[in-house]
């Protein structure tokens, strides 16, 4: 008969055999249904040749669906233990299913292992046989009885003798309500034999479903000495279920001599063990701890460590298509009948820009999607970083890093890849996640009462709770020292622990639980300020204004004109005409209304007259001629002639800014306020000098001055300025010192320049200038290094 060596799979389930290991699967008997599938060929036929033969071809052809149903097999089943029941015959004809019951309620804790055999007596019994299940079955030792009955929160082995290689596994179920579990492994006496300390591994783990058992592990070496009562402290989280403690002794470490193994289970029982602070429970939670196992010593401490930012992906820089055919683009070929085969793959490429405002660690990852290998369904994934400038800086794949980036503007591009292009349109919308460490936690503090979250009082402090006592905690972040370019929405993550050792088991185990338990902050909204700042007088002329026309001014007038300069703004160069006539009418409405001494009005002057100055920048940057270059240091006079005269009186004392005094006086007051315009025009109108035929002449070199008086000498405008005159006086490598200094800022910061510069443009300017010196090795450098600063575009994946 044919079909007497046909292979079987066996399916139990979605695994390939029987593993019973957990409490409640051994507290009773358990009844497991085994399937069995006859593994047909259902390949196309194709042909093979034999080696060692000339010519010789041997079909292979798939199995017919007549010849399926001629399967006829009166299997027997073997077992060779009696806590495994099975029916003695199967009738296979086809896929069939038989039910297996297995009761280790009598067994003693220990480990065990058995097949389940199923042959056919037609089958030659040196072929072994046909199927074979395995069964695994675990019988977890429980803690210590203590009096009355009841279960106690330790297990000891006494003395095990160890040698060089020798291993020893304990099964011990976690005790109801424990949260962490401490080792202690001591050397109880001393060996002669014993020369040199003994190397030792520990391994505990827990089996979770839906987890990989990397979550809930721990694994150590360490080292005990020859001595009697040298001891060695480990603890590990846990959680309900079944642990495996292993110890082994290292199999080059020498040395023969008894080791006791003691663990004590530990901890309280929060609810929820999880905890969100959200504007939905008004940022507060309460927390319900009770201890099952012992008392306990009760003292939280939350800290918040991590900052989540979502990203969304650019729509207009989203790509799917298809991988073209080649060995770089294309999955493994596989066989398909005669002929070798690959399966096409698309690719889905999404980009994602995100802001760095200070230096410090970004880890980029998709939710879902990361931390996936076999079970993946993907068939690959790839997360680039790049600069600004499209320069590559780092690359990750399903098991993201992180890398610490400066500030500035950075590009994330991420590639998925499948066979199916509908899959991959479903996460064209993915969102980019980023993790930040926090340079300074936030604390989350703990209350007696719901009350005491509002008036800030009542705070919980250490106190001991007895065996089945419960204490309620009310948990709030009071004082959030919120990141910069924190907004609504974002996640603040870390832990929190409620244990903490008491005095006299100190020396025995961990402090609290490792790790803690995990807490989530969303950050609020802000209250925001929906009123407008009231228009305020001048104190010396509020008397003689009228009061009605003041609020017509006021409620009307001011709001057109913010709104007819904000529309300005946005004019392109090309409308010229339109600029200039807008302009016209705006300076011709703020003159009409001045004699009412508002002070809003002189702001929306200064704020007019700078946008005029920009508009002029902008003009000579487009056609830099002389009638150009004439309008913007006009321009730049008219601000400094509407700038008070007391204000180029003050001396600004060192190191200190007027915008934190509270009672400074009133010429103090107008330097905050025209400050930013001063500097502003003071140093475009130098910058225009410079950039001019004429030379660095003594007016020139008094601004230069006068402005140094207002900012500090470290500001990049001071190094603008520099720059620029260096580099008009010829002396090419002073004009270097401070163009690298602008380089080490952020590219936003040069951007907001009066004369905006580009970072590609200072390196060509320091080549010209290398050049220029005749440093021609230092310019080739640079040259070369340009290709890697500023690629033409993005890496491929």
């Amino acid at each position: 008969l044919w079909y007497l060596d046909l292979p079987f799979q066996t399916q139990i389930g979605k695994n390939a055999g029987i593993y019973l290991r957990e409490p409640n699967e051994i507290a009773k008997s358990s009844k497991h249904t085994i399937t069995l599938i006859p593994k047909f060929n259902d390949s196309e036929a194709y042909e093979y040749e034999v080696k060692n033969s000339n010519d010789y071809l041997v079909t292979h052809w798939p199995t017919a669906n007549r010849n399926k149903l001629q399967i006829r097999l009166n299997v027997k089943v073997d077992v060779d233990v009696d806590w495994i029941k099975v029916p003695n015959r199967v009738f296979l004809h086809g896929t069939q299913s038989l039910d297996v019951i297995i009761d280790p309620s009598r067994l003693v804790p220990g480990q065990y292992f058995n097949w389940i055999n199923i042959n056919d007596d037609n089958r030659s019994a040196d072929a072994g046989p046909l199927i074979k299940v395995p069964v695994s079955v675990i019988r977890p030792d429980n803690v210590n009885t203590g009096e009355g009955g009841t279960i106690s929160d330790s297990y000891t082995t006494g003395e095990i003798p160890f040698s060089p290689g020798k291993v020893v596994r304990k099964f011990l179920v976690v005790p109801e309500g424990a949260s962490w579990m401490d080792v202690k492994i001591v050397n109880t006496e001393v060996s002669e034999e014993v020369v040199s300390d003994r190397l030792f591994y520990l391994h505990c783990v827990q089996m979770n479903k839906l987890s990989s058992y990397r979550d809930d592990e721990m694994a150590t070496r360490f080292y005990l000495s020859n001595e009697s009562g040298e001891e060695v402290n480990r603890c590990m989280a846990v959680k309900s279920g079944t642990i495996e403690v292993c110890i082994s002794q290292f199999w080059k470490s020498e040395g023969v001599g008894p080791v006791s193994l003691e663990v004590r289970f530990r901890g309280v029982t929060p609810s929820p063990s999880e905890i969100t602070l959200s504007s939905q429970n008004g940022c507060v939670s309460k927390v319900v701890l009770k201890s099952k196992i012992r008392s306990a010593r009760i003292e939280p401490v939350g800290k918040l460590k991590t900052w989540h930012k979502t990203v969304g992906p650019s729509a207009s820089k989203t790509k799917l298509f298809p991988l073209g055919s080649g060995y770089r683009d294309e999955i493994l070929p596989f066989r398909l009948g005669s002929k070798y085969t690959s399966r096409p793959i698309w690719s889905l490429e999404l980009e994602y820009n995100f802001k760095q405002l200070e230096d410090g660690k970004v880890t980029a990852s998709l939710p879902n999607i990361n931390e996936l290998l076999y079970e993946s369904p993907l068939d690959g994934q790839m997360c680039m970083i790049y600069d600004e400038n499209k320069q590559l800086l780092w690359c990750t794949d399903a098991w993201p890093t992180g890398i610490h980036l400066c500030k500035g503007m950075y590009t994330a591009r991420v590639c998925l890849r499948h066979e199916k292009p509908n899959l991959l349109t479903e996460l064209k919308e993915t969102a980019l996640l980023l993790t930040r460490p926090l340079s300074d936690p936030i604390s989350v503090s703990a209350f007696k009462t719901l009350a005491g979250t509002i008036t800030k009082s009542e705070k919980f402090s250490a106190a001991v709770i007895e065996q089945g006592e419960e204490r309620n905690i009310y948990l709030k972040v009071e004082y959030p020292k919120i990141p910069k370019g924190a907004e609504v929405g974002d996640l603040f993550t870390g832990t929190i622990t409620y244990c903490k050792r008491s005095n006299r088991e100190k020396g025995w185990g961990g402090e609290n639980r490792p790790g803690g338990y995990t807490i989530k902050y969303i950050l609020p909204p802000k209250a925001e300020n929906d009123s407008e700042k009231a228009p305020s007088l001048k104190k010396e002329t509020s008397s003689e204004v009228d009061e009605a026309k003041v609020q017509v001014v006021s409620n009307y007038v001011i709001p057109n004109l913010k709104n007819r300069i904000a529309t300005c703004k946005k004019v392109e160069l090309k409308h010229k005409d339109v600029f200039d006539q807008e302009y016209t009418e705006i300076n011709a409405l703020i003159e009409k209304y001045k004699d009412n001494r508002l002070e809003e009005l002189d702001d929306l002057k200064m704020e007019l007259l700078q946008l005029r100055v920009d508009w002029a920048v902008r003009e000579m940057n487009e056609k830099p001629t002389k009638d150009t270059f004439d309008l913007v240091i006009e321009t730049c006079n008219k601000v400094l002639d509407a700038i008070p005269d007391a204000v180029f009186q003050i001396t600004p004392v060192a190191k200190v800014d007027f915008d934190d005094i509270d009672d400074k006086t009133r010429d103090e007051k107008e330097y905050v306020k025209y400050k930013k315009s001063l500097v502003k025009a003071l140093s475009t109108k130098l910058l225009t000098h410079l950039k001019t035929e004429h030379g660095v002449d003594a007016e020139i070199e008094k601004d230069l001055q006068i402005i140094a008086k207002y900012i500090d000498t470290s500001d990049p405008v001071i190094h603008q300025l520099k720059m620029e005159r260096y580099a008009k006086l010829g002396n090419f490598a002073s004009s270097i010192t401070h163009l690298n200094k602008l380089l080490k800022e952020e590219s936003s910061i040069l951007s907001s320049l009066n004369f905006k510069v580009t970072k590609r443009e200072l390196f060509t300017r320091r080549i010209q200038y290398c050049e220029s010196l005749g440093w021609t090795y230092l310019a080739d450098i640079e040259k070369a290094w340009m290709k890697k600063r500023f690629p033409l575009g993005f890496v491929l994946f």
